[in-house]
């Protein structure tokens, strides 16, 4: 196991892929910043 310690930043579309590799290979995720969903269109909808 690795005794890293890692604060991960990244965008939704790329990060699950990553962080769930990261867990895997035995690193710990101390923290992990995103980017909050944003509305998109004329009806500014989710």
């Amino acid at each position: 196991m690795n005794l890293m310690k890692i604060a991960f930043f990244g965008t939704p579309k790329y990060s699950l892929i990553i962080l769930d590799k990261l867990i895997k290979s035995g690193y710990k995720i101390c923290c992990c910043v995103t980017k909050p969903a944003a509305k998109i269109g004329r009806d500014q909808v989710f």
